[in-house]
C-alpha cells in the first residue's frame, strides 16, 4: 500500500504524517480505520509505522543498526560523537583530492545519526543513519561500494539527498572496522 511504500522510501517522516492526518481528516477516515484502535492507542502512530516497517525495509541495515556489540565497540572508542576529530582531515583531504570529488567524509555510524568526524565539501555534522549511504557498505563490511549513478540506483534513487540537495550522484565507500565490527567509513 500507499504507507508501505513511503516508508521502504524514506519519504515517510513527521512532515509527511502530518499531510496523512490532514488527508485523513478531510476524506472523514481517522487512522484508527485504517490502522486499528489498538495500535493507535496502545503506541504513538509515528513509532508504529516507523517501527514495523523499517524492519521489512533491509534487515541487514537494521541488524547493523541495532547490533549492540557493534554500538558497545563504537561508543567506548568515541565517546562524544558529535566532536569533529582533525586527526582524520588529511584522509578526506587525500580522498577527494584521489576521487577529484566535491565531498569526502570520514562518518562514525550511530544508532540513529551517521556523524561527521572529518569532512572536506560541506558543513554538515551528521545525517539520519537510515538515509546514508555508507550504512549499506557498513551492513556488508567485508567490501567496499562504488554507486556510479545514485538516481538510477534503486537502493539509492529516492533518498532525500539524491532527489533533492545536494543531488548526490557518485559514491564511493569503504568500511571503518574496529575490533571487528564496521562502525563507519572513508567515502566520496
Amino acid at each position: 500500500d500507499a504507507i508501505d511504500l513511503a516508508v521502504e522510501f524514506g519519504l515517510l517522516g513527521g512532515d509527511v504524517l502530518e499531510v496523512l492526518d490532514a488527508e485523513f481528516r478531510a476524506l472523514g477516515v481517522g487512522r484508527e480505520r485504517i490502522f486499528g484502535t489498538d495500535q493507535v492507542r496502545s503506541e504513538g502512530f509515528d513509532r508504529l509505522v516507523v517501527d514495523q516497517h523499517r524492519q521489512r525495509r533491509n534487515p541487514p541495515v537494521m541488524t547493523l543498526l541495532d547490533a549492540p556489540e557493534r554500538l558497545s565497540v563504537l561508543h567506548a572508542t568515541v565517546p562524544d560523537m558529535a566532536v569533529p576529530d582533525r586527526d582524520f582531515d588529511g584522509i578526506v583531504e587525500i580522498a577527494a583530492s584521489l576521487f577529484d570529488a566535491p565531498i569526502a567524509l570520514v562518518t562514525l555510524i550511530d544508532r540513529e545519526w551517521q556523524w561527521f568526524k572529518a569532512a572536506v565539501g560541506t558543513t554538515e555534522s551528521r545525517a539520519s543513519s537510515e538515509e546514508s549511504f555508507c550504512v549499506q557498505v557498513a551492513a556488508e563490511a567485508d567490501a567496499s561500494l562504488v554507486v556510479l549513478d545514485a538516481s538510477t540506483d534503486p537502493r539509492f534513487m529516492r533518498r532525500s539527498r539524491v532527489v533533492g540537495p545536494p543531488f548526490l550522484r557518485f559514491y564511493a565507500g569503504a568500511p571503518i572496522m574496529l575490533d571487528g565490527q564496521a562502525v563507519g567509513t572513508v567515502c566520496v
